[in-house]
C-alpha cells in the first residue's frame, strides 16, 4: 500500500494534494455562519420573554359606519401588542351617558396572531354617531 500523496490521490481521485482550496473554505465559512446563526436564535428564543402579559387594544372606527338595509354596520379594530398568540379575545362595547338604553356589546375574536390587528364588524340599529360616546375595551384574552 502506497503512502504520501499519490497514495492519497489513488484513494481519493477527485480531491487535490495540498492545501484547502478557495471554495472550500468558502462552504467551510458558509456552514459555520449558518450553524451560528442558528444556534443564536435558539439561545435568543428560549431566554425571550414569555410573560403571559399583552397589551390588547380595541377601537371603534364610527366614522366608517355605513347603513346596509335598516341597520348600521361599524367595523370594530382589535389590535395584539406583543409577541404572543392570543387563542381567544372579548371586547366590550358600552354605551356612555347619551344612550343608557343600548345594551352592552360583547364582541368576540378567536386566534390573533403575534403584532396582529384584526377586524370585526358590529351591527347597530341606528346611527353609532349618534349614540354619544361608546366606551370599547378589552375584557379578557386568552394564550394560545
Amino acid at each position: 500500500m502506497s503512502t504520501g500523496a499519490a497514495g492519497t490521490r489513488e484513494r481519493h481521485p477527485h480531491r487535490a494534494a495540498g492545501p484547502w482550496r478557495v471554495a472550500e473554505w468558502c462552504s467551510l465559512l458558509v456552514s459555520a455562519l449558518i450553524v451560528g446563526a442558528i444556534a443564536v436564535f435558539l439561545v435568543v428564543q428560549a431566554l425571550g420573554d414569555r410573560s403571559p402579559l399583552v397589551a390588547v387594544e380595541a377601537r371603534l372606527v364610527v366614522e366608517r359606519s355605513e347603513a346596509r338595509g335598516s341597520t348600521w354596520v361599524t367595523p370594530l379594530e382589535v389590535r395584539v401588542i406583543g409577541h404572543r398568540t392570543l387563542g381567544r379575545v372579548v371586547v366590550a362595547i358600552r354605551a356612555a351617558d347619551a344612550a343608557p338604553d343600548l345594551p352592552p356589546r360583547l364582541i368576540e375574536l378567536t386566534y390573533l396572531g403575534p403584532d396582529d390587528v384584526r377586524t370585526a364588524y358590529v351591527i347597530f340599529d341606528r346611527d353609532p354617531r349618534t349614540l354619544g360616546a361608546l366606551r370599547v375595551e378589552p375584557l379578557l384574552y386568552e394564550l394560545e
